[in-house]
């Protein structure tokens, strides 16, 4: 069984504008400090962050208060997933292609 042990950077990591992400079998995640705060995301698969259309998100403030919150937030997201659906290996043929919207 998956637990929720993910590399938390120290707040100063973001401070100075570096972002992190990480996985836990199928439950991506990524922090990315932005002027509004830290940009939380998670999402499920094997795509990367870019290539996901369906990602879940909310920004929290650029602070010590603001990155234990968006921790919690992630730890409960995680613990509201199927647990087989995130041990369960995926590969390219169990998802749908990526199909990149076209530019005009």
């Amino acid at each position: 069984m998956l637990k929720f042990e993910a590399n938390k950077m120290p707040f100063h990591w973001y401070k100075v504008k570096n972002h992190s992400s990480g996985n836990l079998g199928n439950f991506n995640y990524r922090i990315f400090p932005q002027k509004e705060g830290l940009l939380i995301s998670w999402w499920f698969g094997i795509y990367c962050y870019e290539k996901t259309k369906e990602k879940n998100e909310i920004t929290v403030p650029l602070t010590e208060e603001g990155l234990r919150q968006g921790w919690e937030w992630l730890e409960q997201q995680f613990f509201a997933c199927d647990m087989e659906e995130l041990e369960k290996t995926l590969t390219v043929l169990d998802i749908e292609p990526y199909s990149p919207t076209k530019e005009n």
